[in-house]
């Protein structure tokens, strides 16, 4: 995705805020818009923050990370603690989307607790996603075994640590 927004464009129209990770208009620029109004809104669908401008949807991550660093490499900007909305710099790091995708949150439809262990014919199934492809890592009997290979396979592949946990509370 190439920006269509500088820097330079930004500090003109956004103030930032580090210690919440919020943007405010320095300008009112719409009947509904005021100056020092918070940016963009948190959508129900993703939980990402979105901020227009321009005719243009950014996403207020991305623009956070354009704000401090001048641009914003190639990759995805991935929130560490898992919380969409938190755009603290501190939260934030641009990764490969195969990094991101080490860092992901445990879905709501797991049903052991841990990601990539699942039950199967009374034994406990363990599998890893490796660049798009899922590498079976045997049954087990006994759950804690399983979580001890999955556990071990993830650090072998350089997963997040926070991978597979809920979402992080915002300090």
């Amino acid at each position: 995705m190439q920006n269509k927004i500088t820097q330079r464009e930004l500090k003109k129209i956004l103030r930032y805020n580090p210690k919440k990770g919020e943007l405010f208009w320095k300008i009112a620029n719409s009947r509904c818009i005021k100056i020092g109004q918070e940016a963009g809104c948190v959508s129900t669908n993703d939980g990402y923050c979105y901020i227009g401008i321009n005719g243009e949807i950014y996403k207020r991550s991305r623009l956070i990370w354009i704000y401090v660093h001048g641009n914003i490499p190639e990759g995805d900007v991935d929130h560490i603690n898992h919380n969409r909305s938190d755009d603290r710099l501190s939260n934030l790091r641009v990764v490969t989307h195969q990094d991101n995708c080490k860092n992901q949150r445990r879905r709501i439809t797991n049903t052991s607790g841990v990601m990539g262990v699942c039950r199967h014919n009374n034994k406990w199934l363990v599998y890893i996603e490796i660049s798009g492809n899922r590498k079976y890592l045997g049954h087990h009997t006994v759950f804690a075994e399983a979580v001890k290979v999955r556990k071990a396979a993830e650090k072998k592949y350089g997963y997040h640590k926070n991978h597979g946990s809920a979402i992080a509370k915002t300090s």
